[in-house]
């Protein structure tokens, strides 16, 4: 049964560049600071190191989600380091983007952890070629890690801070960032807009040989599921780029302000100051 395809979401309002709400207080990183602080703690679930990791931001964060990452894309089937690392830029990637210099070690610490089994194989008349697969732990792992609630990490984005300074460059340098930005997330919108069509026409290879493994009355309920993932980011794509070209009028708009009353460089500082 092909899907209907669905209207893009709108573009809400303060969307772009909001600060999310902050659950790190649900931690127990925050639950230690404010015990330092005299406040009254607030009690996180316990649970084990391994499985609390990925509360933390930054590095810990990052590497237990390309560990989630790579076990969502064995799960479908085995697949050598090579077809991984192929099958994970075309799919996965498009949610967390991940080097092969970074794939290949986290493939070997999984492997140590349990998560994953490695099985060589001859290639040609004298290389290996090991074959990964997901192993009944590593699967446990992966479903408990999509049941887990995940606390938002803090807000951090290298573009829309600079934009707060924009005041301090020269508007043909404004311009150049948000054109750039433009260009950046149309490409994106393009590659999440394609991946979301393959798999709503049911031409998502490891999406189907998951499928072909669940009950049939469940098939549009998964492929619903993870096109909604998609849908996210192409709206958030179409948000930047609204945001970027925004900008780029105000530009315009600045520009034609200055050239009806332009003011020596020493006045506007008075002014200014």
């Amino acid at each position: 049964m092909r899907l209907p395809k669905r209207s893009p979401l709108p573009n809400r309002p303060g969307g772009v560049g909001a600060e999310p709400p902050h659950t790190s207080e649900l931690t127990a990183v925050q639950e230690r600071r404010t015990r330092g602080r005299g406040a009254e703690p607030l009690r996180a679930k316990r649970v084990p190191k391994h499985q609390n990791e990925h509360h933390a931001d930054g590095p810990i964060l990052a590497a237990l989600s390309l560990r989630h990452a790579l076990l969502g894309v064995l799960k479908d089937r085995p697949l050598t380091g090579y077809d991984l690392v192929r099958h994970f830029q075309g799919t996965v990637g498009f949610l967390w983007s991940a080097p092969q210099s970074q794939i290949y070690p986290e493939l070997r610490r999984m492997e140590a952890a349990g998560l994953v089994r490695a099985k060589v194989a001859p290639r040609g008349q004298r290389a290996q070629k090991r074959i990964y697969s997901v192993t009944d732990d590593g699967m446990a792992e992966l479903r408990r890690w999509a049941t887990d609630f995940m606390p938002l990490p803090a807000q951090r984005d290298p573009v829309h801070l600079k934009a707060a300074f924009f005041d301090l460059a020269p508007l043909d340098a404004v311009r150049e960032q948000l054109r750039a930005h433009v260009a950046q997330f149309q490409w994106r919108l393009e590659q999440w807009q394609a991946r979301e069509d393959a798999i709503r026409e049911r031409r998502a290879e490891l999406v189907e040989v998951w499928l072909a493994r669940q009950r049939v009355d469940e098939h549009d309920n998964i492929i619903q599921l993870k096109i909604h993932a998609l849908e996210g980011l192409i709206g958030r794509a179409r948000a930047e780029i609204a945001w970027a070209r925004q900008g780029l009028e105000l530009c315009d708009e600045i520009e034609a302000r200055r050239e009806l009353s332009p003011l020596p460089l020493g006045e506007a500082a008075r002014q200014r100051g």
